[in-house]
């Protein structure tokens, strides 16, 4: 979660001075907001305080926040407004602002954890005395944000909790989604898929994608022929005048199966043909069926023959969702398909 994404929680904290048996207490409804941005080292949280409701009795009622930025971190905090409520009827709020720096103390620290933590202590006069409560903590686990300089050489900040997506643009290139979708579906690892919990892993090392590919697709050793039967009625198609060899998971995750296996020839095999004028995404006939294992193909990966220009395109998100979500090494996400998860998996999926 990154640039221009605003991460709100709303608490509606308790705090109570007490004087012997009798209670005194006051509600505050705190909205707590942290904007981030993927192409800076610094980002901004907002607390905005207002008193709900004030029990009789307490006067000079005082807000104490207490803001901690652990890490390589410095803070400037501003306040609008009073953290000072005179009377139980007062509920003017107030706003506190606070501007959080990444410090790198060193080039060799590339990237942080920081950690946002807010309390609120209450102080009132009851009676003619000051009172102090205890301290009302607001920090929450999935706030914990992460700074880094590791992408594209500059420093930019986002929330390590969060799960990037790479969304395919599925009505700008429905073969080659077409058939991501039906290998998450059917591959017994599910690979990216958010409905199944199973995000990929991305793989900073560009060698190894190349590596990845040329096993899955380009060297012999991956045993692809985009023309199979040259000169066979059927093969290659006239729909398709550039057949190309596309894999999923992608070249540049953990899960490609250039990782593990020695040649694409070992995943299930697919091709996209025209039915009726529509492109079907169906099993190459001119391998063997994926074996199956409680409904799901036992295998870690897929490749099919589908139209060159969907095959660049469909994958080219990976490089944008490094940079905007600053997706590191060996960090999550899920590869998104909108508009063809209504496909059947289990023979063919036809698209427009």
């Amino acid at each position: 979660m990154t640039s221009g994404t605003v991460h709100a929680v709303r608490d509606h904290d308790v705090i109570s001075a007490h004087e012997s048996a009798a209670e005194k207490g006051s509600v505050f409804d705190v909205l707590r907001t942290i904007e981030l941005k993927s192409s800076s080292g610094e980002f901004i949280e907002k607390n905005l305080i207002q008193p709900v409701a004030i029990s009789a009795g307490l006067t000079a009622i005082t807000l104490v926040l207490d803001g901690d930025c652990t890490g390589e971190c410095s803070t400037v905090r501003q306040i609008q407004g009073s953290t000072v409520w005179p009377l139980p009827t007062s509920q003017t709020p107030v706003t506190i602002t606070d501007t959080h720096t990444w410090q790198r103390s060193s080039t060799s620290n590339v990237r942080d954890d920081i950690v946002l933590d807010q309390s609120f202590s209450l102080k009132a006069m009851i009676n003619g005395q000051m009172t102090t409560t205890t301290k009302s903590n607001l920090g929450r686990p999935e706030l914990k944000v992460r700074c880094d300089s590791e992408v594209l050489g500059y420093p930019g900040c986002v929330f390590s909790g969060y799960i990037a997506n790479l969304t395919v643009d599925t009505a700008e290139y429905p073969v080659a989604a077409s058939m991501y979708w039906i290998l998450q579906e059917k591959l017994k690892n599910h690979p990216g898929s958010i409905k199944y919990g199973s995000p990929v892993h991305r793989l900073a090392d560009t060698t190894k994608h190349k590596s990845n590919r040329d096993v899955m697709c380009d060297l012999r050793i991956a045993a692809f022929d985009p023309y199979p039967g040259r000169g066979t009625p059927g093969f290659p198609l006239p729909e398709m005048p550039e057949p190309s060899c596309d894999e999923y998971p992608f070249a540049a995750v953990r899960e490609s199966g250039g990782m593990t296996l020695t040649s694409g020839s070992q995943c299930v095999q697919l091709y996209a043909h025209k039915v009726s004028g529509r492109w079907t995404i169906d099993f190459d006939p001119r391998y063997s069926l994926p074996k199956v294992v409680n409904g799901l193909w036992d295998n870690i990966c897929g490749r099919g023959t589908i139209p060159l220009d969907q095959n660049r395109a469909a994958g080219g998100g990976v490089g944008g969702i490094v940079s905007k979500y600053r997706v590191l090494d060996n960090e999550p996400y899920y590869v998104r398909l909108p508009e063809v998860e209504s496909c059947g998996a289990d023979t063919t999926c036809n698209v427009d």
